[in-house]
């Protein structure tokens, strides 16, 4: 559906740090601002931090806190919080095993790309969906990120859930074009396949020299589950809680195992 946005008083941005550049956000802000000043809804973004990205210089920070006021109109605000709890943040390092290599990565894509060749001819016009062509980049993402063990969960568990969940959800977009909407219900027909071939495909991956260099647990996963212990063990009978935040929804149920 459409919205006029002169019928809009009030638009309301979460993680407003991430309207740059052509984001859906931005790219919304400038549209309400080719309105006339009367006729301009008021804009309220909402941010735990102001800038987008790895903060490489001081002069980026301001540089990119200058171009979100001008962009939302608005002026930066951050309320004192009286009595709340001193937050602490602590830079944590680890060291970066054979899988952080471009090396790597090109060896691992272009075995993978192998594979998915072979289930892209069994599955037909069914693996036309851009979802399954960006498979491999995922898989490295999960060997990279977590692991060989992580992978195997992936891959074995993850995989056609995940498609199956993304094909329902465009099933209800009404405006989906029509021969991407023949490719999604392709594709949901021929899960059960996609299923026995990616277990066929692992079987014969963990052969391969690039995943066999790959550690069984990444660095970054180990040095998490020692921040986690910690935590835990400090906590007392009380326990502890925490956010683990993710680059790629890939790597939540392989982690969360």
């Amino acid at each position: 559906g459409f919205l006029d946005p002169k019928k809009v008083s009030l638009v309301i941005l979460d993680e407003c740090h991430q309207a740059t550049g052509r984001h859906p956000m931005a790219e919304t802000i400038r549209i309400v601002k080719k309105l006339e000043q009367e006729l301009r809804p008021r804009i309220l973004g909402l941010t735990a931090s102001f800038y987008a990205g790895k903060l490489k210089r001081k002069r980026d920070s301001e540089e990119g806190r200058l171009e979100l006021e001008l962009l939302l109109d608005a002026s930066l605000f951050c309320p004192d919080v009286p009595n709340g709890k001193q937050q602490e943040f602590k830079h944590v390092t680890w060291s970066e095993d054979v899988t952080s290599s471009e090396a790597f990565e090109a060896a691992f894509l272009k075995e993978v790309q192998e594979g998915l060749d072979t289930m892209a001819e069994k599955l037909g016009d069914a693996a036309e969906m851009k979802d399954f062509r960006r498979l491999g980049m995922r898989m490295h993402h999960v060997v990279q990120q977590l692991g060989q063990q992580s992978l195997e969960v992936y891959v074995k568990k993850c995989v056609v859930r995940q498609l199956k969940q993304h094909c329902e959800e465009l099933q209800q977009i009404q405006q989906l074009p029509v021969e991407e909407r023949s490719n999604v219900e392709k594709l949901l027909q021929k899960l059960p396949l996609l299923q026995e071939l990616t277990s066929q495909f692992y079987s014969h991956f963990t052969t391969r020299p690039c995943l066999t260099r790959a550690p069984k647990i990444s660095a970054k996963v180990e040095k998490l589950s020692h921040i986690i212990l910690k935590e835990q063990d400090e906590g007392g009978t009380g326990g502890s809680k925490g956010i683990v935040f993710v680059e790629q929804v890939c790597v939540t149920e392989p982690l969360a195992v």
